[in-house]
């Protein structure tokens, strides 16, 4: 390095960090401070002033006293046309003239976090006419079309492409359209979103949306690999979604809706079957609303290990129930029909202590409780079962023994970064059912007695966190299963669209 000024001094640390390691850095802040104090006479031969220290912290005081609270008065925006610009201040002030350093912040990390704003830069100076600062900021935004291209490549069937484009408008209000893409084995979907932000005292977004997806879990089965027949099944899901939501302080927010629902689920009874039979087939044609209120800070969207996440949850939804027997089924004849009307709770906590050192502990509970009746038989009753998925693996499989109406889980989750993306995994879970549900000799569902048997969930894994995704490989572990253990390696995310009736 040159130094371009006369007096300029260069100090050197002796680190070895790259740009982005920001979980260690006190090591850092160490070898900054001891190679400042090694140029210590150095810096002093230089410096034409010097303060006394006690005269120094009093001026200090003095100033700050004199200041009082922060008060912004003028917000001059920069980069922006004069309606964008509208819409910014309306955020900020929330309909006041004056605003104080503390309520600003919530519009500000609004603004922060909204990905029709690239960037945003403050800068606050003292006004002496007003005495008030005015807060000056230097925005750009979004591009209006932006694309995303994504990805899952595993060991097991259950690989996927993924595509997204997406408009963006920024005006008087926010809007933006984005339709995505899923492809693979195991799931696919399309999905057409809109979204319109305005910027009122309390502000309100509206999303309606438009979803199809389709899950085929005997393709995406790895049994294929072990001599082992898997169960044919799929569900197609069709829903139209309206939202409504505000934001509750800087990471949370309250979320109504309401969908129309048709869910076709298409399945054997029996593992025995051939090419010549036909499948059972239940449609459920449904109108569901729902209410949840959510707060996130998670580090990742998956594996991941900072923050938290609490999500409650009620919904309440009447359908129509059609089932087709198939030439596996009993009864071959008759179509059965049934009217269904639920209410659901569902609640999960996820939180990471972040203790200082390489490890770290997790914690989460989850818990349902439905008033739904069984359906017509008992996959059909399973397949409307609230499910629990706890492991990225898991999001993958149809497991019969992880579903219930009423439940409470537990896990307890074990970190070790061996660097700043790079990590070991071991977590456990507990699934306990109330009445679990069961298959008895007509095809049809009984429920065991209370609290009668219950699940183990586990999992080890190695994941690395590079930039283009999640590099992971796990061995998974579910006792209710006849081969209870599992290999995946994947690299990307396991994220899917909603589902219709989660």
């Amino acid at each position: 390095y040159d130094v371009l000024c006369e007096n300029g001094i260069i100090i050197e640390p002796n680190v070895d960090v790259g740009l982005f390691e920001f979980s260690n850095p006190q090591p850092v802040i160490d070898s900054g401070y001891v190679a400042t104090i090694r140029k210590m006479e150095q810096i002093k031969q230089v410096v034409i002033r010097e303060a006394d220290k006690n005269d120094l912290n009093e001026r200090r005081k003095e100033f700050i006293f004199q200041s009082g609270e922060v008060v912004f008065d003028n917000i001059i925006i920069e980069g922006l046309n004069d309606k964008q610009s509208l819409y910014v201040k309306k955020i900020l002030r929330s309909g006041d003239t004056h605003i104080t350093m503390e309520k600003i912040k919530e519009g500000y990390f609004r603004l922060a976090g909204d990905n029709k704003i690239k960037s945003i830069y403050p800068k606050a100076l003292f006004n002496d006419s007003t005495g008030m600062y005015d807060l000056y900021l230097t925005m750009r935004k979004e591009k209006d079309i932006v694309t995303y291209f994504g990805g899952n490549f595993s060991n097991r069937p259950i690989s996927e492409g993924y595509f997204g484009i997406k408009y963006n408008y920024l005006g008087g209000f926010a809007s933006s359209v984005k339709g995505n893409f899923y492809f693979g084995k195991l799931y696919t979907s399309v999905q057409v979103k809109s979204r319109l932000d305005f910027p009122l005292p309390l502000p309100l977004f509206i999303e309606p949306n438009v979803t199809w997806s389709s899950w085929d879990y005997y393709k995406s089965s790895n049994t294929f690999l072990e001599d082992i027949k898997p169960s044919f099944l799929k569900q197609i899901e069709q829903y139209g979604r309206l939202n409504v939501g505000i934001p509750i302080g800087t990471k949370g927010r309250l979320i109504g809706g309401a969908a129309i629902t048709k869910v076709a689920s298409l399945y054997y009874q029996t593992h025995e079957f051939s090419i010549q039979d036909t499948t059972d087939e239940t449609d459920f044609d449904a109108f569901s609303s729902n209410l949840y209120y959510e707060v996130n800070s998670l580090d990742r969207k998956l594996y991941p290990s900072k923050g938290a996440r609490v999500l409650a949850k009620v919904r309440y939804v009447r359908g129509d129930e059609l089932t087709i027997p198939g030439s596996t089924s009993i009864d071959t004849i008759s179509e059965f029909e049934k009217f269904h009307e639920w209410v659901q709770f569902k609640f999960k906590a996820d939180k990471y202590f972040n203790r200082r050192g390489r490890f770290k502990l997790g914690a989460m509970v989850e818990g349902a409780f439905s008033t739904q009746t069984v359906f017509h038989n008992y996959t059909s009753s399973v397949l409307a079962a609230p499910r629990f998925q706890p492991i990225p693996d898991s999001k993958t499989r149809f497991i019969e023994d992880l579903s219930a109406y009423q439940y409470i889980a537990t896990g307890i989750k074990l970190i070790y970064n061996i660097t700043s993306t790079l990590e070991v995994r071991a977590e456990a879970y507990l699934f306990q059912p109330y009445k679990a549900l069961v298959k008895n000799s007509t095809l049809t569902t009984d429920k065991s007695s209370p609290f009668e048997s219950r699940q183990v969930i586990g999992t080890s894994a190695f994941v690395w966190h590079s930039p283009l995704g999640p590099l992971s490989t796990s061995v998974n572990y579910y006792d209710s299963e006849d081969s209870p253990f599992s290999f995946l390696i994947h690299f990307g995310y396991i994220i899917f669209n909603d589902r219709a009736l989660d």
